[in-house]
C-alpha cells in the first residue's frame, strides 16, 4: 500500500486503506471512521492519517511515530492537574518517549528500556562504540548531555 495514504490496522492484522475522515482517538472510548465505517479504539492496532503514523504501546496508548529506522522511535503527549492544599489548580503536560527495534518489537517506554538499550544495538559496532564512549564519560558530563546521547546513537544504528 501507498505510504502516504490514510489507512488502519486492525487487531486481527487486517490493513484497510482509505480516507479517515473522522479522527476520535484520544481516549479508549474514542474511535475513526474510514471509508464512511466506524472502527472502535480497541479494534485498531495502528492507523496513519495525514502522513502521520501511530501504534499501540504496551500500555495500549497511541502514540506517534517520529523515527521510522532499525529503531523506531515514537512519542505522546502527557497531561493533567493537580491541585495544591489551598485548592489551586494548575496543569502540566509533558512528553514521553517510547523505542521499538525493528517493526514488530514491543514499543516500549524509554525510562523503561534504558537497561536494555545496549542489548538493542549489539549487533552494530558503530553504535555499540558510541555507546560505549557515553558510558566512559563522568557523571556529570552525562547529566549535561540528558537524553541526547541517545538520539546520536539510535541515529548511527539506524545507518545500518
Amino acid at each position: 500500500f501507498e505510504k502516504e495514504a490514510d489507512f488502519v490496522e486492525l487487531t486481527n492484522g487486517e490493513i484497510i486503506l482509505g480516507s479517515i475522515a473522522k479522527d476520535n482517538i484520544g481516549n479508549r472510548k474514542g474511535y475513526l471512521i474510514l471509508n464512511e465505517t466506524k472502527y472502535n479504539y480497541k479494534e485498531i492496532s495502528s492507523y496513519q492519517k495525514d502522513k502521520r503514523y501511530f501504534k499501540k504501546d504496551q500500555y495500549n496508548d497511541f502514540n506517534e511515530r517520529i523515527v521510522k529506522g532499525n529503531i523506531n522511535v515514537y512519542r505522546s503527549e502527557r497531561g493533567g492537574q493537580t491541585t495544591n492544599g489551598h485548592g489551586k489548580t494548575s496543569s502540566y503536560s509533558y512528553t514521553v518517549f517510547f523505542l521499538q527495534k525493528g517493526d514488530a518489537g514491543i514499543i516500549t517506554e524509554v525510562r523503561y528500556v534504558v537497561s536494555e538499550f545496549k542489548k538493542m544495538i549489539q549487533d552494530y559496532q558503530p553504535a555499540l562504540d558510541e555507546y560505549n564512549k557515553y558510558e566512559a564519560l563522568s557523571s556529570k558530563q552525562k547529566k549535561s548531555l540528558g537524553n541526547n546521547y541517545m538520539s546520536n546513537i539510535i541515529s548511527i544504528y539506524n545507518r545500518k
